[in-house]
């Protein structure tokens, strides 16, 4: 069978330009954009001030363990892929990490970064 530039042959194309997920896939991920330029532009301004903006990152965390909720489970048992379920551990390790690693290095308890009542 031929193939067009991008090395597909028709069958493929026309399976992709008729699947509900793949057809959308890359408007998906720019309908993340907005959301990922916030959350980069919040976590480098609260590194700027870590003690009295930490808990902008404590709640990162809870976004980071809704990011791996999703991903793991669409990556192993959907057909997003396989790579969906690394980053969503990814994001599990960044969200233990941001969890557990502010209190033990600003001293502070859960419930204060929770509530942001630090000092």
């Amino acid at each position: 069978p031929s193939s067009n530039e991008a090395g597909y042959t028709p069958a493929v194309v026309s399976l992709k330009a008729n699947h509900p997920i793949l057809a959308k896939r890359e408007e998906s991920i720019y309908a993340l954009r907005p959301f990922l330029a916030f959350t980069s532009a919040v976590l480098i301004l609260t590194a700027r001030d870590l003690p009295r903006r930490a808990s902008l990152v404590y709640w990162e965390a809870l976004l980071r363990y809704v990011a791996a909720l999703l991903l793991i489970p669409a990556g192993l048992f959907g057909d997003i892929g396989g790579i969906a379920a690394l980053l969503g551990m990814g994001d599990l390790a960044i969200g233990l990490v941001y969890m557990f690693g502010l209190p033990a290095e600003l001293g502070v308890t859960h419930r204060a970064l929770l509530k942001d009542s630090i000092g």
